[in-house]
């Protein structure tokens, strides 16, 4: 009786730890005041497609569940309710940073965290480009793709397991899983004309606004590799991960952005640039 208490209370702690953010977030100088106008992009990816697994749950009646003892058909056909099963195939998709609904949900949290970092800045969208005057500073995003790089899931998996029968292994079990998701990709920064960038407008329709047509132009351009760590409970929902990990990922890049827009340099008055083309 006691030990299916306690596996009664390790399996509640592990079910309800949703997913959070570990670690120290980035650190960023205090806001030394200079005044800046920086136009951010929607987000761009460039990420190869990756091989994955999709569960779905599908109705299936009792008629398809087993062959027919007479040697034709299916058995149970016309016999009980039909049942709900999951069903998990593969599939080659876009890894989860590089799909449009989250490439636009990062441009949207991104806005109001680089205004917070720095509040002596005019920060913008594309949309708000013919409301500017002066040099700005645009910043281009890119993904490249994102990956596991550290992970004790299949460790605390066997732990649950062995722990049926050795229950101090639940202790194990118990605790939050902890894994590393890694974002590659890259920034870029372009010095132009306020009244130039309104000229240049482009309008995808993946993307939540416009983007800058930027061809001939010379970036200041940096890669990252950004490590976002968290934890959740072995048999807790996975829902609200992604969002979690969007919040992590927004806090490095905003960073980065900072960085960069106030690398020397940042303040050099932008070259004369031609007619956009036709």
């Amino acid at each position: 009786m006691r030990r299916a208490l306690w596996f009664g209370l390790v399996t509640a702690l592990s079910g309800c730890a949703t997913a959070r953010l570990t670690g120290e977030p980035p650190r960023v100088s205090p806001d030394p005041g200079v005044a800046r106008t920086v136009i951010l992009e929607p987000l761009f990816e460039n990420a190869p497609l990756q091989r994955g697994t999709r569960t779905e749950l599908a109705r299936v009646s009792p008629s398809t569940l087993s062959p027919s003892p007479y040697g034709y058909g299916t058995s149970g056909v016309g016999y009980g309710a039909p049942t709900t099963v999951p069903v998990q195939f593969t599939v080659n998709e876009k890894p989860l940073f590089a799909k449009p609904v989250v490439l636009a949900e990062l441009h949207r949290k991104l806005l109001p965290e680089l205004q917070k970092l720095r509040p002596s800045w005019r920060v913008s969208s594309t949309s708000g480009a013919s409301t500017l005057s002066g040099t700005v500073a645009v910043v281009r995003t890119i993904i490249g793709g994102n990956f596991l790089v550290a992970s004790d899931r299949p460790l605390k998996n066997l732990a649950f397991g062995f722990g049926l029968l050795l229950w101090p292994l639940e202790i194990l079990a118990a605790q939050p899983v902890q894994e590393t998701m890694k974002v590659l990709g890259s920034l870029e920064r372009f010095q132009l004309d306020a009244s130039a960038v309104a000229q240049r407008l482009v309008r995808y329709s993946s993307q939540p606004d416009a983007a800058v047509n930027l061809s001939g132009q010379t970036p200041v351009r940096h890669e990252f590799g950004v490590d976002v760590a968290y934890e959740e409970g072995l048999l807790a929902s996975d829902l609200p991960r992604p969002g979690v990990l969007a919040d992590g990922l927004v806090q490095a890049l905003a960073a980065a952005i900072v960085a960069l827009v106030e690398e020397p340099g940042g303040e050099a008055p932008p070259p004369a640039l031609p007619p956009p083309p036709p």
